[in-house]
């Protein structure tokens, strides 16, 4: 018989052979780097037979060391790969439907949410903010009218002035001119951006000071479900003299309504504190009932990606250079200018796992504090870190010739990058809720579908690619667009040490919530119907161990643990903000006021 992997990788030590199996169906995904992860936890691989094109290996890890076949029964050691039982995770390229979550299987886990797009889609995301805006504006003075005027000075912030479905060019020109947004008085100097709603990789986006004449020279009178008008940050922080973004990932694991209405504290603290001053670590937080069930977190890995050419404000003469305007990988990759530094590559004596099949030209994992990629277009988030701290203004205990905290500490809540890196997860939460309550909506619609089951909180899982540009003149982030698939081709070292660490992590959480081969097996056996006739139990949870002589996954912390014990790379961002600090009361007011507001929208 062919010999199949068991061995698991977790944050580079090797569980013995045996451990808990996992499958995972790729066969609708062309990323290879989610096949090298799901290889890095010893996860089985469930192809379909469809693909010819999977290499042999991917960045040297070999993509065939941990292969099962399509047969309707086939032994692993003492497990039978069976249908019924597998596979526990589907990755798919596509959006989902809700008849396609309506079939899963209650141990199934699908990598995308019914209805993401009111997040993902950018005309549907930014009109719905733009609603949100006006019902905050247009707010009537009553109790708790502070968390509305707070939400609404935020959201001007984040968000740029925006029109898409639903609204018309003139409108928006009115809207611009009534002042009631962050624009520039001067409103016939204003450039605006086009972007068609489902576009990728820059395709079709358009920079101009007439978008009404640009759209109808497209042969369209005013805005359709097509396109999202814009105005144009004209000031972004650049580097080298280049406009970036930052593109961060950012994970949801569940969005269930709450149970009941209650408040959960914190660890053995109390919840009264400064609204002003922000909660660190374990301490305590009142969790808002609406955000419990509610559960999203960001990675400290991601990509400050930089235009090829030096940015100039935009002018007639040189919004048709792309390389300029424009962050996106697809569009700068053509110039003459574009170039990458690789990962540092890893030696032999640092290889640390052989049941990879890791070759010695692999990236090498990051070491804490160490900003990996320093040059070229793609860089890390550890060098913008330092380019952050380095800027002039910086607070006290930032070293004048690194622009880094002095000693080998990692940036406090005080240091430049840590606040803007705040202001940015208050951007993503807000965004996220932004849509909360539609998406909720959906995973009850599809669970009306299903005949055998109505929970499915934790069926699905989303990844997204969070685009994010800092303002010059204050740092303030400002929210691009939301990517429902965000790439995962790795044209190079960089790209794959980066998408391996986030993926890798992603499928470490789920692993708190996905049932091993071995107990949906042992679910279905004879020895489980009848200890559980005698103990009276239900079928035993991953992470608890069980009263009957099997122990599943009893050494798997929840996901919580996981974070803040820094197993993986992820931040937790809610229900709190683990470990960077909680949420101070005015942030969980604005939290509040958006949920408040974004209900009933479509």
């Amino acid at each position: 018989m062919e010999t199949i992997s068991t061995v698991r990788k977790d944050r580079g030590k090797a569980s013995s052979p045996g451990s808990s199996l996992i499958v995972l169906n790729s066969s609708q995904t062309r990323y290879h780097v989610v096949r090298a992860a799901a290889l890095k936890r010893g996860w089985l691989l469930e192809e379909g037979g469809c693909h010819n094109d999977i290499p042999e290996s991917f960045y040297g890890v070999s993509l065939h060391a941990a292969r099962v076949t399509e047969s309707p029964a086939r032994r692993l050691g003492a497990l039978v790969y069976a249908a019924d039982s597998t596979p526990q995770v589907l990755w798919v390229d596509k959006s989902v439907t809700h008849r396609r979550v309506a079939a899963l299987k209650p141990h199934q886990r699908l990598n995308h949410f019914v209805g993401m797009s009111c997040i993902a889609r950018k005309a549907t995301l930014f009109r719905r903010l733009m609603c949100i805006l006006d019902r905050c504006a247009t707010t009537e003075p009553s109790a708790g009218k502070e968390q509305f005027t707070s939400l609404l000075d935020t959201m001007r912030r984040f968000y740029p002035p925006s029109f898409a479905t639903g609204m018309s060019l003139s409108a928006f020109a009115a809207h611009v001119r009534r002042g009631e947004t962050l624009c520039n008085e001067d409103s016939a100097r204003v450039f605006y951006i086009i972007k068609p709603n489902k576009g990728c990789q820059g395709k079709g986006i358009l920079i101009t000071q007439h978008p009404t004449e640009a759209l109808t020279g497209q042969g369209r009178t005013g805005m359709d479900t097509g396109f999202l008008v814009q105005e144009y940050i004209d000031r972004p922080l650049c580097i080298d003299g280049r406009k970036f973004d930052i593109r961060l990932y950012v994970l949801i694991t569940s969005i269930s309504a709450p149970a009941r209405s209650r408040l959960r504290l914190g660890r053995g603290r109390s919840n009264a504190h400064d609204a002003s001053t922000p909660m660190r670590g374990a301490a305590a937080e009142t969790l808002p009932p609406e955000l419990e069930g509610v559960h999203v977190f960001v990675h400290r890995r991601g990509l400050v990606r930089i235009c090829a050419d030096a940015y100039q404000p935009p002018t007639d003469d040189n919004v048709g250079c792309r390389s300029m305007h424009l962050t996106n990988y697809a569009v700068n990759k053509h110039s003459k200018r574009y170039t990458v530094d690789e990962c540092p590559l890893a030696g032999p004596a640092e290889q640390s796992n052989e049941a990879m099949g890791q070759a010695d030209t692999a990236p090498r994992d990051p070491v804490e504090g160490e900003a990996l990629v320093c040059g070229g277009t793609k860089r890390d988030l550890d060098f913008l870190e330092v380019f952050l701290n380095s800027l002039p203004g910086r607070p006290s205990g930032i070293n004048e010739d690194t622009g880094v905290l002095r000693g080998n500490d990692r940036p406090c809540e005080g240091s430049l990058w840590a606040q803007v890196k705040r202001r940015i997860d208050e951007c993503i939460v807000l965004t996220v809720l932004s849509g909360l309550p539609a998406l909720r909506r959906e995973l009850a619609g599809a669970a009306a579908m299903s005949s055998t089951r109505g929970d499915y909180r934790h069926n699905c899982f989303e990844l997204l690619g969070f685009d994010i540009l800092l303002r010059e003149d204050n740092l303030e982030p400002v929210l691009m667009e939301v990517n429902h698939s965000p790439s995962l081709f790795c044209d190079t070292s960089f790209d794959f040490s980066v998408k391996l660490d986030v993926v890798s992590d992603t499928f470490s959480l789920l692993e708190t919530r996905i049932a091993s081969l071995e107990e949906l097996q042992f679910r279905n056996s004879s020895s489980f119907a009848l200890n559980k006739r005698c103990h009276n139990q239900s079928a035993p949870k991953p992470g608890y161990p069980t009263s009957y002589g099997f122990d599943v996954h009893s050494e798997v912390l929840s996901e919580e643990q996981l974070v803040d014990s820094g197993s993986v790379g992820f931040v937790q961002l809610l229900p709190q903000r683990v470990p960077c600090g909680g949420w101070t009361e005015e942030e969980r007011q604005r939290q509040r006021a958006m949920l408040l507001l974004a209900n009933g929208l479509p």
